[in-house]
């Protein structure tokens, strides 16, 4: 609302509550099927702060569970988003498989990218690995995505230091189809 968006208070997915971080990612009905869904279960009934008990969990899990978590939150997150802005919806099953499945195809994707440009014509490694900046430099990591069928793309831009501490980011959505 701060930013001039007008939309209910209400969790549009369930429409029991009002939506805030703890009912989205947690209370909410659909939220707690998509932990169940992938064997993953948190009881935030005495959590104060979503962030905190998340970074708490991050320090703790194994990595597999730290990307499940990711991948849990940005499914529904991304499912949610569904649901506001283009009023599609679906249980949670298959929203949670679709965003297994998507992380997957991107994990195999981009092994094999890695393969292939980490071998150069005799077989020797030609990979080029991340090297600190200098002081006072910073770099931006730049990506974009689009969806077959939608008129529309979108670009997202990622800031750090020489440290590769976080700077700044933006996510920037246009009109018109790609080529």
């Amino acid at each position: 609302m701060h930013k001039g968006v007008r939309l209910p208070i209400t969790c549009p997915v369930c429409n029991a509550d009002k939506e805030h971080l703890l009912h989205l990612f947690f209370d909410c009905r659909f939220a707690e099927n998509c932990w169940q869904s992938v064997d993953l279960k948190y009881d935030m009934r005495e959590a104060y702060s979503v962030s905190d008990c998340l970074l708490h969990e991050s320090a703790i899990a194994k990595y597999e569970d730290i990307v499940s978590i990711c991948l849990v939150l940005w499914g529904i997150w991304f499912w949610r988003n569904k649901k506001v802005w283009q009023n599609q919806w679906m249980n949670h099953a298959i929203p949670m498989e679709i965003t297994f499945k998507v992380y997957k195809e991107w994990k195999t994707a981009r092994k094999s990218s890695v393969d292939t440009r980490a071998m150069s014509v005799n077989g020797a490694s030609n990979l080029k690995r991340w090297q600190p900046l200098v002081s006072g430099e910073l770099k931006l990591n730049v990506d974009a995505s689009f969806f077959p069928g939608h008129e529309s793309f979108s670009v997202g831009m990622v800031l750090r230091d020489q440290e590769g501490a976080f700077v700044g980011g933006n996510v920037l959505r246009y009109s018109g189809q790609q080529l």
